[in-house]
């Protein structure tokens, strides 16, 4: 099985990270120089001046208006791969808007000596921003991934023929219960009460000793396995473990398709996705990692011909069918988990710990 080594890609890093860092380090140095130069050859005043006032007006807008913006719409629950397109475009605007606020008095400061009105700093300072903002954007542009936004389609889950001999196991949003739903998020109910706090845990199938099977959550910060169902499928016909997937957090993902020809795999970072190759055929990998929404793929399962089922960012359960370049958002919740075999896998207990 293919898997990623975090140390060494958390030394490499993406496009959108070096790309972030490049513009708060010494992007803004450059900007700065860019509308200094402008303002003084446009306005008559002194370059070395005007160019050192936007250097560190470049550098506060960032740092006191990009990055806090970026943060506030990063924590907003209501922003998913649904309505990403209309978040996306206020975001623009509305940096805009901030980047000409903050900047203002900068702007009001290098034309001082020319008592220029407030009208006149106003139009100076939307004047250069219309000239600067486009670059900034556009360089952002470059180095994010956006393929999720701009090469699929978002519709509705019931457009993607989901199979129906498949059942949704997942970790509602808030840690509190496990719910079992249709691999299309109808006929919800709650198999389990629990209290899980972290958000990049998994689910998995466990053999008891005493026969049968239980559902286990697997922490990654306390380091062991937590029953959530003790009696998960006491009625499972043979000895085997039905087919399941969503367990891993990155790395080749499971599939519950025999004999399938393409494999499919998750990235540790957001900008490397979901990816699926085949030998001679090329790599298709979609991801999501913009400055305000940086979604991780973890959970990942491969169901069959070209459909997967995964956990976009925190909370957001999705189906992505490849052939089609169709993406659906299937419910709200954290790890999952999905089985076939659902008459089979209806709980007699539950065993919270």
């Amino acid at each position: 099985m293919l898997t990623y080594d975090p140390i060494l890609l958390a030394n490499v890093g993406t496009p959108f990270i070096l790309g972030s860092m490049a513009h708060l380090a010494g992007g803004n140095m450059l900007l700065g120089g860019l509308d200094g130069n402008l303002i003084a050859r446009w306005f008559g005043t002194s370059k070395i001046r005007s160019v050192c006032i936007s250097m560190a007006a470049n550098y506060f807008s960032a740092w006191c208006g990009g990055i806090p913006l970026c943060y506030f719409l990063a924590n907003q629950d209501g922003i998913t791969i649904v309505n990403i397109k209309t978040w996306f475009l206020g975001f623009v605007i509305l940096a805009f808007l901030l980047t000409l606020l903050l900047e203002l008095p900068f702007i009001w400061l290098i034309l001082r000596p020319t008592r220029a009105s407030f009208w006149r700093v106003l139009r100076a300072t939307i004047l250069i921003q219309t000239i600067s903002y486009p670059l900034l954007f556009g360089w952002y542009w470059l180095v994010s991934d956006k393929s999720m936004l701009t090469r699929l389609e978002t519709v509705p889950a019931s457009k993607l023929d989901l199979p129906t001999d498949c059942s949704l196991f997942y970790v509602s949003s808030d840690g509190r219960q496990v719910i079992q739903c249709a691999l299309d998020g109808s006929q919800g109910q709650v198999v389990a009460e629990v209290a899980i706090l972290e958000k990049d845990g998994s689910l998995r199938v466990q053999t008891k000793p005493s026969g049968g099977y239980q559902l286990m959550y697997q922490s990654r910060r306390e380091g062991h396995d937590k029953i959530l169902i003790g009696d998960f499928s006491s009625s499972l016909p043979g000895k085997s473990p039905p087919s399941e997937g969503g367990g891993l957090l990155w790395g080749e993902i499971p599939s519950l398709s025999p004999n399938n020809k393409w494999r499919y795999l998750t990235g540790f970072w957001a900008s490397y996705g979901l990816q699926r190759w085949q030998k001679g055929f090329k790599t298709e990998m979609y991801g999501m990692e913009l400055p305000f929404a940086s979604w991780y793929i973890r959970n990942a399962v491969h169901i069959q011909d070209d459909l997967v089922c995964f956990r976009l960012g925190d909370d957001q359960i999705c189906a992505l069918r490849f052939d089609r370049r169709q993406i659906a958002l299937i419910t709200r919740g954290r790890a999952l988990l999905v089985v076939r075999r659902p008459q089979d896998l209806l709980p007699s207990e539950s065993k919270t710990q």
